[in-house]
């Protein structure tokens, strides 16, 4: 009965498992239903009753092994979920953070970039403020420099004021000077023109002829040049000789000066005063005498030409002959060319 007794007592811890667990066999019903006489009734139904509640818990056991594994896996995605949106979240804070930082770094820079332009701002307003502390202090002086020059002003209006009237008297004193010298120029005149008639009587002797050196036509002298001056120290040099230079006004003039030269030679014509209006030294104009011998050509060129190429200022003397070319005619040349010339009294 012991050892019955002791295979059939069951081991709870060896429910759980299929394998160590079978349910009682009608063999083993009938075994303890042979030895139902080794034990009270009461143990009998004990015994099936724990079997059967063993049997309801073997399957159990599994069911809730499944649902508390659907439960922990439910649970860890729940975890997974909550962690994946917790590294999102993260990651988006962690952008946004590094946003903001870089944002303030810009910030930042431009506020640096404030202050410089605020220094230089300052600098500059420094630097315009001492410029104009030393203009106002140039316009305090150039103020104080106007005043006393106005006080100089009125100083040298008081004393012109007089020197004007001082002005005033030597001015009508001139005017009376120079009516009295107009006068005296007009007797100057006279008596020059009557010492040049007498001086060309006194040069002829009483043969009817010239000094030595100087050639007869009528009752005039000429004196032709073997030494070249230019224009101005020619006509000189007749006024120191007695003369001038010489005055065409007649053909049998022009064929005589002609006939005595072999090149050209300066004559006493030019337009220096007024270009275009010729005159002879006895400022006699040119019209007026009405005898002209300029070349000229039916196609050109004619003279005068005032030809600017050797002499920017022109041709304003007069010459019998050209360097070159026909000397029974006038040209007008540069006044500065050294040429002969021909003095007459």
């Amino acid at each position: 009965m012991q050892a019955i007794s002791g295979n059939n007592s069951f081991d709870l811890c060896k429910m759980d498992s299929s394998e160590n667990y079978h349910s009682p066999s009608e063999t083993e019903d009938d075994v303890y239903l042979n030895t139902q006489y080794w034990h009270p009734k009461p143990k009998k139904y004990t015994d099936i009753f724990v079997l059967r509640e063993l049997k309801k818990v073997k399957f159990c056991i599994p069911s809730l092994g499944l649902l508390l594994l659907l439960g922990a896996l439910m649970a860890l995605c729940a975890v997974g979920i909550l962690y994946h949106n917790k590294v999102v979240s993260f990651e988006i804070l962690h952008e946004q953070s590094e946003n903001a930082t870089v944002t303030l770094m810009m910030q930042e820079n431009k506020a640096k970039d404030k202050d410089v332009s605020f220094e230089i701002l300052r600098e500059q307003y420094e630097n315009a403020t001492a410029t104009l502390m030393m203009q106002e202090n140039k316009a305090k002086e150039k103020e104080g420099m106007y005043e006393a020059l106005e006080v100089k002003y009125q100083e040298l209006n008081v004393s012109y004021n007089k020197k004007e009237g001082m002005y005033e008297a030597l001015e009508a004193k001139y005017l009376e000077l120079n009516l009295s010298c107009s006068n005296k120029e007009g007797m100057y005149e006279a008596l020059k023109e009557k010492y040049q008639k007498l001086n060309l009587s006194c040069s002829i002797n009483q043969r009817g002829r010239c000094v030595e050196g100087w050639k007869t036509l009528g009752l005039k002298c000429y004196y032709f040049s073997t030494e070249k001056l230019n224009w101005i120290r020619s006509r000189d040099y007749c006024v120191e000789k007695g003369g001038h230079l010489v005055i065409i006004t007649s053909q049998t003039e022009q064929n005589f000066a002609s006939s005595q030269i072999r090149e050209t030679h300066w004559i006493g014509l030019n337009d220096l005063e007024t270009e275009g209006k010729w005159m002879w030294v006895n400022n006699q104009p040119l019209k007026e005498t009405d005898v002209k011998f300029w070349f000229s050509t039916p196609e050109g060129p004619n003279e005068p030409d005032n030809w600017k190429k050797e002499d920017h200022s022109g041709e304003d003397c007069a010459a019998l002959g050209h360097e070159i070319g026909d000397i029974n005619k006038w040209f007008d040349a540069s006044c500065r060319k050294q040429k002969r010339f021909i003095c007459e009294k």
